[in-house]
């Protein structure tokens, strides 16, 4: 063998060589990818005329919240919040632990009536049990909240009514300054 053949058998062939290469001015074409049929869609219409916008009722302002020595940092009675205090949460810059910033007693909302009777039944027939000691982190105990018209209620003599730790005052229009620091009534008559 030559020089020139040696070289030629190491040489990679060119394209236009190869059996199996396509001509280089052909064009290839690609696979086509599946097309999904066009989706219909069957709408539910409603004619505008014929919904109800029906107004809301009437509100009135309510400070609502937990005291300070009840055995709970939040409750929820007929879907209101009845907390300790509220606030902005923000990392301490110095600790990075968690304060509240700004922290009021109770929170103001507002309700109507339908919404007031709701959380009147609900703490009218819930109480709480504390059980054990109280916890290091929170210093509360661990309370358990019980509805007593449930069948399969139990009493036991550790239960308290939650009316006793909370209160849901109705605020006026014009409140004197700093009225929320000072103790309102409980929901237990008489109590607070």
């Amino acid at each position: 063998m030559s020089d020139a053949t040696v070289i030629r058998k190491r040489q990679r062939p060119l394209l236009d060589e190869s059996p199996t290469e396509p001509e280089a001015s052909a064009t290839v074409e690609r696979p086509r990818r599946a097309v999904a049929p066009p989706v219909e869609f069957k709408p539910i219409q409603v004619d505008p005329a014929k919904v109800q916008i029906v107004p809301l009722p009437p509100t009135k302002r309510y400070w609502v919240g937990a005291f300070e020595d009840a055995p709970f940092d939040v409750k929820h009675f007929g879907g209101v919040a009845f907390q300790k205090y509220t606030g902005e949460v923000k990392n301490d810059p110095k600790t990075g632990a968690l304060i509240l910033d700004g922290a009021r007693h109770g929170a103001v909302i507002d309700l109507d009536d339908m919404q007031v009777d709701r959380v009147v039944q609900s703490v009218a027939r819930s109480v709480v049990r504390t059980v054990g000691r109280r916890e290091d982190a929170t210093g509360n105990y661990r309370c358990d909240r019980y509805d007593v018209s449930i069948p399969g209620y139990r009493p036991s003599a550790a239960d308290r009514p939650v009316g006793q730790y909370i209160y849901f005052c109705e605020v006026g229009q014009l409140m004197p300054p700093e009225w929320r620091s000072s103790r309102p009534p409980s929901m237990i008559a008489g109590m607070g």
